[in-house]
């Protein structure tokens, strides 16, 4: 089952003021789109705003229920939170929550956050790469945050083999394969993940708890 959302914001009432307002010149009503994966309390929102805004749609992936999302005071509209993991496809997948709330990750081989069953709960998860094709237009410039403890590499991996990704106009990634084992896999397979996407034109940035860095 994929998850609903929690706002009631209308994309297409977004699109027909884009519309009007741009005249008979504008884009087929495109909207600058932020989504944040991984969105812990919506503390990188004000972040992103200042360093890529302003934008039309915000969306937010956290699919740890517990953890509100604050909406930016710097943005004039419904920030959209959908209660899911990103994923590389329509499932539900075992949650682990870590120690610390922004360690959880639905991945068990993760070697920090002292993750264990005995603290876990299934949750829905989404197909990353569906949920773009069927939820934003051809038109749209995305601008993609991810933070997602691990689950990076097969959200990645899937979004690089779809038609959906040339939406995206920003890729911005917290890597975390040093805190996977066996890491050396994870090691390589982010350096094929940067090859394949400088390679389609979009290098991927580094995101973390620092400023923001350009691709190497």
């Amino acid at each position: 089952m994929i998850p609903s959302c929690t706002s009631t914001i209308s994309i297409g009432w977004l699109r027909a003021r884009r519309r009007a307002c741009g005249g008979a010149h504008a884009r087929e009503a495109a909207l600058r789109v932020l989504i944040d994966c991984g969105a812990y309390t919506g503390d990188s929102l004000p972040a992103l705003l200042r360093a890529f805004g302003p934008f039309e749609r915000i969306v937010c992936f956290e699919a740890n229920a517990d953890l509100p999302v604050a909406e930016p005071d710097a943005f004039d509209g419904a920030v959209e939170v959908w209660r899911a993991a990103v994923w590389d496809g329509n499932t539900r997948l075992r949650f682990f929550f870590g120690e610390l709330d922004e360690q959880s990750s639905v991945l068990e081989n993760k070697r920090t956050g002292n993750l264990s069953r005995e603290r876990s709960a299934m949750v829905p998860a989404v197909d990353f790469a569906g949920w773009i094709e069927r939820n934003t237009q051809p038109e749209d410039r995305l601008t993609v945050k991810m933070d997602i403890e691990g689950a990076e590499f097969d959200v990645l991996e899937r979004l690089a083999r779809h038609d959906s990704c040339r939406r995206v106009e920003r890729l911005l990634v917290e890597w975390h394969n040093n805190r996977l084992h066996p890491r050396w896999r994870y090691r390589l397979r982010r350096r094929l993940i940067e090859l394949r996407y400088l390679l389609k034109g979009l290098p991927i940035r580094i995101w973390g708890r620092r400023p923001i860095a350009e691709p190497a």
